[in-house]
């Protein structure tokens, strides 16, 4: 009995890669988990396909109705499939029943489906994870022809993962210790720092909000490590004036504040240690949106 069966995207390779594949790993059979089951001729040569898959007397079977078709009722709201209710369905344990009695024969499974990228694949988040939970080894071919088992994908994943969410981390102290060193600046310039962080909803908030001489001060502050990327005041365009402008009329009403000049100012910081940075603030940003007809 083989305990081990791969799998493919397909449509990004050439008829001449797939087969070059099919011999490297020595596939004697192939189950086509594609929702059409004659979608792989769109992507490749058929004739020079199913001649060498002849030749070599390679059996080619399609899953269609096992794993192909994922009804509504397994999917999510967005369309995406659910992994225990697909794991439920009638269809897809069939389809498994198949791949182990195939197994079972001997036979060295390639299966394939069209999306190309394994870690957005059915082949990976739906029938690899089943069947590695079956003790069977599943071993992801890649584009290049390179071979990842299931396990080590979930190792990249989580990897990537860790490094995005250090990432957010990281942006989110850049940002925390920007605003609090804007707040140290107004403050010594005889503002009074009336609210940090008011949030009308997410991506809508006004950073700062201090009072001077009986004017308000809307304070957008934006903090980067390094100008590389341009001037902080660039990350302001017309989408955050927008929102800027409606957190500030949100702001005004709840604190009946209508009779009471207010301006918008930025401070753009760049930081590189408490004892290293620059502080640029603008004061009184006239918001101007031109139309051009």
């Amino acid at each position: 009995m083989s305990n081990i069966i791969y799998t493919l995207g397909y449509r990004l390779l050439t008829a001449k890669t797939i087969i070059q594949y099919i011999k490297n790993y020595g596939i004697n059979c192939i189950v086509d988990a594609s929702e059409d089951k004659d979608r792989i001729f769109d992507h490749v040569d058929q004739n020079e396909f199913l001649t060498f898959l002849k030749q070599r007397h390679i059996s080619y079977l399609s899953f269609k109705e096992e794993f192909g078709f994922i009804p509504a009722s397994a999917r999510n709201s967005r369309g995406i499939p659910v992994y225990s209710k697909v794991c439920e369905l009638d269809s897809f344990k069939h389809g498994i029943s198949r791949l182990q009695n195939g197994m079972t024969k001997g036979f060295t499974i390639l299966l394939i489906e069209e999306e190309h990228s394994v870690y957005n694949s059915n082949r990976y988040l739906l029938i690899g994870k089943y069947l590695s939970k079956q003790d069977i080894k599943v071993n992801h071919i890649l584009e290049n022809g390179t071979c990842y088992s299931q396990e080590s994908i979930d190792e990249i994943i989580v990897r990537r993962e860790n490094e995005i969410l250090a990432q957010k981390n990281k942006a989110a102290d850049l940002g925390q210790t920007g605003e609090e060193l804007a707040a140290l600046h107004l403050m010594r310039k005889g503002y009074m720092i009336l609210d940090h962080n008011w949030n009308l909803h997410k991506g809508c908030e006004l950073d700062l909000i201090a009072r001077k001489d009986g004017i308000l001060h809307f304070v957008e502050v934006k903090t980067r490590s390094s100008d590389k990327r341009g001037a902080p005041q660039q990350a302001i365009d017309l989408h955050k004036i927008h929102n800027i402008q409606k957190a500030i009329k949100e702001y005004m009403s709840r604190n009946d504040y209508f009779d009471m000049p207010y301006q918008v100012d930025s401070i753009a910081i760049i930081y590189h240690s408490e004892e290293d940075y620059s502080l640029d603030m603008q004061e009184d940003i006239k918001f101007q949106t031109t139309h051009n007809n």
